[in-house]
């Protein structure tokens, strides 16, 4: 509780330093690239022009944190929330039933010079790698994973995941960082990457899920809201889990050899939705959409 008040005192000193800033610059829009609920809840009052606010993990702390969902619905209506995806938007609109200005931008994936044999299909077939990098990974599901080196043996897995006890097996290695070289020769080396999320991973966006498509790699993860719009909407990109890793390891393996060729049309329609020229386009639109209005005041 100490640390908390001492949180949120840095925060709105922060804020109002920044607020003078902003008076002295006078702008006709702020942008807010990532915020703290509570605090910016209180200081968005104190602003007289348009705030666009990007949403990352806020929005999944509103179904566990009532103090954060109270504060959430009393932001300014100058406030514009911007969310990653339609069904983000939805969720705001309707179950929430926000007021707010909702932007949907696409969370920028970059797209990467994938190698041809990631993209064609030509791996090691000896054995399947699995690639777990994400620093949202479900901890107890990798520690699971580890006490069963015999049953990755046996069913030939391999897996490199993050985790913050350092471990390496015959069949699994766990690092609590990964170098930038590392990063990139695990992602072109491994299968799939796999990306075990936890239940409440559902307003937000896996940079990790972006990557390993950018990299020409499927993904391998657990049901989420987010992972099942995924699912939905780009069927050869993501495999959701149900039972568990190893126990469906045989119908991954299938799932990716049956969608080799619809994975290569999926991908690519997934990273024009997601590119930078998209985002800056609908963004420019949203402004000047905003800017026009404050025209006629």
């Amino acid at each position: 509780m100490k640390y908390k008040i001492i949180f949120r005192i840095v925060e709105l000193k922060k804020w109002l330093w920044i607020r003078k800033q902003i008076k002295k610059i006078n702008p006709h829009l702020i942008i807010v690239s990532s915020y703290e609920t509570v605090t910016f809840s209180i200081i968005s009052h104190l602003f007289r022009v348009p705030v666009i606010a990007f949403n990352h993990n806020n929005l999944d702390e509103l179904s566990k944190n009532k103090v954060k969902a109270f504060f959430f619905k009393l932001m300014s209506k100058k406030v514009i929330h911007v969310v990653f995806e339609d069904y983000m938007k939805h969720y705001l609109k309707e179950k929430l039933k926000l007021r707010h200005k909702i932007w949907v931008l696409p969370h920028i994936a970059f797209r990467r010079a994938a190698d041809e044999e990631a993209l064609s299909g030509s791996k090691d077939s000896t054995r399947v790698i699995f690639f777990a990098p994400s620093g949202s990974n479900d901890k107890n599901m990798i520690e699971n994973l580890a006490k069963c080196e015999q049953a990755l043996l046996k069913k030939s897995v391999f897996i490199v995941a993050k985790f913050p006890i350092c471990y390496s097996g015959e069949n699994i290695i766990l690092k609590n960082y990964f170098t930038d070289d590392e990063y990139e020769q695990y992602m072109k080396i491994s299968t799939a990457i796999f990306v075990p999320l936890e239940k409440n991973f559902n307003y937000r966006v896996s940079n990790v899920i972006n990557e390993g498509i950018a990299y020409g790699k499927q993904i391998i993860t657990t049901c989420t809201k987010y992972t099942s719009f995924l699912r939905e909407n780009y069927p050869s990109l993501v495999y959701v889990v149900k039972r568990g890793l190893l126990d469906e390891i045989e119908d991954i393996v299938k799932w990716l050899e049956e969608t080799k060729e619809s994975f290569l049309k999926d991908r690519e329609r997934f990273l024009k939705e997601h590119s930078e020229e998209r985002f800056n386009e609908l963004f420019r639109e949203y402004v000047d959409a905003v800017l026009r209005e404050l025209e006629k005041l």
